[in-house]
């Protein structure tokens, strides 16, 4: 007789789900310095920016893919309800981060959110909030290969 773990429950969900997000987070801030040290100086900000913004997305893929390995079991609203948590979490993160450590004002930190100016950060939140179902249909799909 073959033993087989019970699935995750909710609470153990949203705990890796934390971790997971603080991962991506800790990321997003290294690409952000990433940005500035190195790309920017050797491509200029204005490819280094949009770059900047696709190089996140595939990490957030990458960490929602092999960090979420039990998770590709998981119904949709619960995938969307993980993705809508990280989300949450970024979106409050930022705005901490650009008006109160950094001292910016609203309409600087909502130039962050203009496609038109080259920053792709609107396209990472979309990737931060699909990826939990993302990377459980990619997984999914290795697992039928």
């Amino acid at each position: 007789m073959e033993y087989t773990a019970p699935p995750p429950t909710l609470s153990s969900l949203f705990r890796r789900a934390t971790v997971l997000w603080l991962v991506i987070c800790g990321l997003a801030v290294g690409n952000g310095i990433a940005r500035e040290v190195l790309l920017e100086p050797l491509i200029g900000p204005e490819l280094a920016l949009p770059l900047s913004g696709l190089i996140l997305s595939a990490l957030v893929i990458a960490i929602a893919y092999f960090g979420m390995t039990e998770h590709s079991r998981h119904s949709l609203p619960v995938l969307l309800a993980i993705g809508g948590y990280w989300l949450l979490l970024t979106i409050l993160f930022e705005l901490a981060l650009g008006m109160v450590l950094l001292g910016q004002t609203w309409a600087q930190v909502q130039l962050q959110y203009s496609p038109a100016a080259g920053n792709l950060w609107i396209f990472v939140l979309a990737t931060i909030a699909a990826a939990p179902w993302l990377s459980s249909r990619l997984r999914r799909a290795a697992e039928r290969s």
